[in-house]
């Protein structure tokens, strides 16, 4: 007669070799009492080389006390999951999971059941290396990646797009919340955008600004997605990427402008060069046509004299202007040796007085020192004397040139370790959004050809590199019409 009891422990040793998963029964002092042939398959041992064994000679612990304190674990627990490392016949390591419980019957004994997951951790391992491989090439490339779920306007977003964004975890990620991030000025355009385009091509793809929330500050994005659209409605999508271009707009607004600049620079070079041509040729031809009528023999004395002045003045004209092309050129090519000296300022200015006054009484104009300044005699300046009486001669010649009435009047002060020296006159003034480029090489109100002023646009300019050399600089105020008043700004001991 068959015993019940003989055929269920076949039939449950038949079920354990079977198994794709190892199985073992160990005894309290390590001893390997049974395998199956699947941990012998996964080890490279047999069964009866396996149970001759302990398991510390299988187990590749990298700390021995690990084994003591993992045995006392499972009897305390009854029953644990793990995950450890075995070593193979051959010599070589591969992980495992195993589910062991304790049978505290008789002396004890531990069953457990073993799984091969070398391959499974290699995968996970590769894919958490790719992760990681995607996420800092997301972070160094500024790239943030999203979903949203058409129908309900609920919406994932991944980490880096969280930080493009600057929102955390608490950001509403709704199709309220959604809307907030883009900046008002293209709200409109993008819901058009996507209404018309979007739907039709199931392709999104727009440069635009966002403002992060926390700080309200704004940033230019970059976003492709793909629209998915299932036809029940059922599973309507949107996928993308958003990058951060906000660099790159910045860089692309300054190039902009350094070609705006450049493209300025070059109208300007060229408007200076025609007017240099228009500035010598016209006293050149002057001083050509009055030589040849002076070779004419039936010539009062007083014309030859007058024709003499005007020849003297155009050469005066030409020498002036090459002047201050050299001195530019001296300025850009290397720093100029400031020969600094004490210089009395009433002595200046009755000097530049003296050496203007018959110029404006030809135009009718009056030139004259302020009464208070008048009565500062002891005020000195350490300065370069060529370069302040260039920028103040100048300054005086421009204020006669545009003034057909009226006074041109000079001061000066001490103010605060500074010498301010004030040229103001009645003119036709500057317009307001031309004074910050006066100062500008080449520039001038009127560049044209027929323009009413002589000029090569390079005095004021001039006049500004002197001063900044100085250690100053000089400011303008004025109101066309009404005239202008343009200070000198010195330190008084540089």
């Amino acid at each position: 007669m068959t015993n019940p009891i003989i055929e269920k422990r076949d039939l449950y040793k038949g079920i354990l070799q079977s198994a794709l998963d190892g199985f073992w029964i160990v005894d309290r002092e390590g001893n390997i009492l049974e395998v199956n042939d699947a941990y012998c398959k996964m080890s490279g041992y047999t069964r009866e080389e396996l149970t001759n064994m302990k398991v510390f000679q299988v187990e590749a612990l990298e700390e021995p006390d690990e084994m003591e304190t993992r045995i006392q674990s499972i009897i305390r627990e009854g029953s644990v999951k793990f995950e450890s490392k075995h070593m193979r016949k051959d010599g070589t390591v591969f992980e495992i999971e195993t589910s062991i419980q304790y049978l505290p019957k008789d002396e004890g004994i531990f069953v457990g059941f073993i799984s091969d997951i070398t391959q499974r951790n290699v995968m996970l391992r590769q894919l958490k290396e790719n992760e990681l491989f995607l996420e800092e090439t997301q972070t160094i490339g500024r790239l943030g990646t999203f979903k949203i779920d058409v129908s309900s306007g609920n919406w994932e977003s991944s980490g880096i797009l969280d930080s493009i964004l600057g929102i955390d975890e608490s950001y509403e990620r709704n199709a309220e919340g959604l809307v907030k991030l883009v900046h008002p000025d293209f709200v409109k355009d993008l819901q058009d955008y996507y209404a018309t385009e979007v739907v039709e091509t199931r392709v999104f793809e727009k440069e635009h600004k966002i403002i992060c929330p926390f700080d309200n500050s704004e940033k230019w994005v970059y976003t492709r997605a793909v629209l998915n659209l299932s036809s029940d409605d059922s599973s309507n999508e949107m996928i993308g990427i958003v990058r951060d271009i906000s660099e790159m707009k910045s860089r692309e607004d300054e190039l902009q402008a350094a070609r705006l600049k450049a493209e300025e620079s070059d109208r300007m070079k060229s408007s200076f060069l025609a007017n240099i041509s228009h500035e010598i040729r016209t006293p050149i031809n002057g001083i050509i046509g009055f030589i040849d009528l002076i070779k004419e023999t039936t010539l009062h004395e007083e014309d030859i004299a007058k024709y003499l002045t005007i020849i003297r003045n155009s050469s005066d004209r030409v020498v002036n202007l090459m002047s201050k092309i050299v001195a530019f050129a001296r300025i850009d090519s290397e720093v100029p040796d400031l020969k600094i000296s004490n210089i009395r300022l009433d002595e200046e200015i009755k000097r530049i007085s003296e050496s203007f006054i018959a110029e404006a009484e030809e135009k009718g104009l009056r030139l004259i020192i302020n009464k208070e300044a008048v009565s500062r005699n002891d005020i000195t300046i350490s300065s370069d004397r060529e370069l302040l009486r260039s920028i103040l001669d100048n300054l005086v010649d421009n204020a006669i040139k545009f003034s057909h009435k009226g006074k041109v009047e000079i001061d000066y002060e001490l103010r605060d370790q500074s010498v301010r020296i004030y040229v103001r006159d009645q003119g036709i003034g500057i317009p307001a959004n031309q004074l910050d480029r006066i100062f500008e090489r080449f520039y001038q109100v009127d560049s044209s050809l027929s323009r009413i002023y002589e000029g090569s646009g390079l005095g004021l300019s001039l006049s500004k590199a002197y001063a900044e050399l100085l250690g100053g600089n000089i400011t303008v105020d004025s109101q066309p019409g009404k005239g202008s008043t343009f200070v000198l700004i010195l330190p008084q001991n540089p």
